[in-house]
């Protein structure tokens, strides 16, 4: 998962624009003016001449190609997707003003779906990793843990993503029919597709332990963390556990709220080329934060924002972490939009740097305590992990009683 920032245009940007189009108008002023003759000034040629390359190799294809083509706006969406495949960068991408707001209702309050996390299929099924509280999943009674064989009574091993995604997709109001592998039960359960709330924070007490875990840093997470906390301190927690197993990461905003909801004081999180550049930018938590012992679980899953979180809190000294080390994300992508065609670029443009100003990228944050779970619990959701076999959270647990007898 990219850990993401969203750019609005620049003052610069808009005054390119602005000179763009004032350009444009007047070459057709003088296009006008002239008989269909253009006079441009020889040293802007080659920049005018390259912009509108792909446009006319679009409309060679529309008017000149013998046989059937992509539409010119297809054509160019294609070109567009092209040149950021040759960057060669993992995390960008080009979407379309469609693909655009799918993507952006995936961090925004709520989605058109049925309301799981799947993953790659095996030669049995995919399973079902988590299931959306309140989705149409969740009512239709999938379960984390389930593997889907079926999907309107077509396999789905050996299926790639792009045919998943279409198999478990559809308009609002549409059925799918699924089947499912219920430990030895074979079920058929139907599905009806609707609005899947996103819920990213759960929380519940472990005895006298605050427990929270975070799926996602999505827009909703900060402020159901803070009710989370709030929630439970309520309810006396003399202790807390922040679970950031399996968390892919998220936005920038988001987990630096939520690690400003823990420190008191600090740096969080520093956004740059490199930690001592000018234009850096350096994230530092507000007064507040928690007055209790904190740990916080990690995994190889955890990664990007949820990195930032693991190594803000151990490099600020306000909490220890147990798990394995972390996957070792430490780029940022920020989102550009693309005015001329409605759509928005997503690039890698800085690192992120931790409170000590060390690169995690490819490294990945280790933790103070390493334990590694059971290889048959690998395939087990965070959530579905049996408590009593769990020894990550068991040592966390451990961990936050010592921390008690240690104050």
């Amino acid at each position: 998962m990219e850990f993401r920032k969203t750019r609005k245009p620049s003052t610069t940007f808009c005054v390119l624009l602005a000179i763009c189009i004032t350009f444009a108008a007047t070459l057709l002023f003088v296009y006008f003016c002239n008989d269909g003759v253009v006079f441009i000034p020889k040293s802007q040629f080659g920049d005018v001449n390259k912009a509108l390359m792909v446009g006319e190799i679009a409309n060679y294809i529309d008017t000149e190609f013998y046989g059937d083509a992509p539409s010119t706006d297809e054509l160019l969406n294609i070109a567009a997707k092209a040149m950021v495949e040759a960057l060669n960068d993992p995390y960008a991408e080009y979407f379309t003003p469609e693909e655009w707001e799918e993507y952006y209702k995936s961090f925004y309050g709520g989605y058109v779906g049925i309301g799981i996390i799947i993953t790659p299929p095996d030669d049995v099924g995919v399973t079902i990793n988590s299931v959306f509280e309140d989705s149409p999943a969740d009512k239709a009674g999938l379960k984390a843990g389930d593997i889907i064989t079926k999907v309107n009574g077509e396999t789905v091993v050996g299926a790639d993503d792009d045919t998943l995604n279409q198999m478990l997709s559809g308009e609002e109001g549409d059925v799918i029919n699924l089947t499912i592998l219920r430990k030895t039960e074979t079920l058929e359960i139907s599905v009806t597709v609707g609005l899947v709330p996103l819920k990213y924070v759960h929380s519940r007490m472990i005895d006298d332990t605050g427990y929270i875990l975070i799926d996602m840093f999505g827009d909703t997470t900060a402020a159901d963390f803070q009710a989370a906390i709030d929630d439970l301190a309520e309810q006396g927690m003399d202790s807390l556990i922040i679970d950031l197993r399996d968390n892919p990461g998220g936005s920038l905003n988001s987990v630096v709220a939520c690690v400003d909801a823990i420190l008191n004081e600090g740096i969080i999180v520093t956004i740059g080329r490199s930690p001592d550049e000018a234009s850096a930018e350096v994230y530092e938590a507000t007064e507040g934060g928690v007055s209790v012992p904190v740990v916080v679980l990690v995994n190889g899953n955890s990664a990007s924002a949820s990195e930032i979180f693991a190594a803000a809190i151990s490099e600020n000294e306000a909490g220890i972490l147990v798990g394995t080390t972390t996957y070792g994300k430490g780029i940022v992508q920020t989102t550009l939009p693309v005015l001329s065609s409605g759509g928005y670029l997503k690039i890698t443009t800085d690192a992120y740097f931790t409170p000590k100003g060390n690169s995690i990228h490819g490294k990945g944050v280790k933790p103070d305590f390493v334990v590694i779970l059971p290889s048959e619990l690998s395939k087990y959701p965070i959530s579905e992990i049996p408590f009593e076999k769990d020894a990550q959270l068991q040592k966390a647990l451990e961990q936050v009683k010592q921390m008690l007898q240690d104050n």
